[in-house]
């Protein structure tokens, strides 16, 4: 017994050669019905919320993006089933797909009877035959949480590194000012984003997040 067929998959990568390669070896299987491609992040939003169907998604085409951007992909993911894609399972490739509210991950090394089964797991159409390779999509919760307990959050820019030791070590928001030469604003501003961006909101877990970052040092009592 197979499983379900699939409509629609849409695959997202702003590289050619392997979309087009990509999408030679999905068509080439029986339950796939139909593979597009579209190269930015904006046409896979746009394609997939006129047709529907599976989202094949490279985290690349996130990098840089705005709070909106992930906010719609967020949101897409209600109704559209998705996998994200990337180089590797680098913190840098785990966290774009975590802050976008990934749940599937794969790497783009994947063999491609594993990386055929992990959209299958994505899709829901699980077929006997894919074996063990149904694993190949790895959970993202577990997989950002397997280094850190901090991994999900975004990496820092060198300005947002910079406030964070000043915090930590605990400057006020307008002596960290006056010593980075900005404005009580512009600090203020930063902070702001940094408790966002990390799920931090308290001194003590932001002391926390810099010692284990290597910030600052951990304080020895006794």
């Amino acid at each position: 017994m197979r499983g379900k067929s699939i409509e629609r998959i849409t695959l997202a990568d702003k590289h050619y050669l392997f979309r087009r390669g990509l999408k030679t070896l999905l068509v080439a299987e029986h339950d796939i019905n139909r593979v597009d491609e579209v190269a930015t992040l904006a046409e896979a939003c746009d394609h997939v919320r006129s047709l529907g169907g599976i989202l094949v998604l490279d985290v690349a085409l996130l990098e840089g993006a705005s709070d909106a951007d992930f906010i719609e992909v967020r949101q897409l993911q209600q109704g559209t089933p998705t996998l994200f894609i990337g180089a590797s399972d680098e913190p840098a490739c785990v966290n774009l797909a975590t802050r976008a509210g990934g749940r599937a991950y794969v790497c783009k090394s994947l063999k491609p009877n594993e990386l055929l089964s992990a959209i299958r797991r994505v899709a829901g159409s699980l077929r006997p035959d894919d074996g063990d390779g149904a694993r190949a999509a790895a959970d993202l919760q577990a997989l950002a949480q397997s280094s850190s307990k901090y991994a999900s959050a975004m990496p820092l820019t060198i300005r947002e590194k910079e406030i964070v030791k000043l915090l930590a070590e605990g400057r006020t928001v307008r002596e960290s000012a006056n010593e980075l030469g900005l404005s009580v604003k512009t600090v203020e501003a930063h902070k702001l984003n940094l408790m966002r961006k990390l799920n931090i909101h308290n001194r003590a877990t932001l002391i926390d997040y810099a010692v284990e970052k290597g910030f600052i040092e951990p304080v020895l009592v006794g």
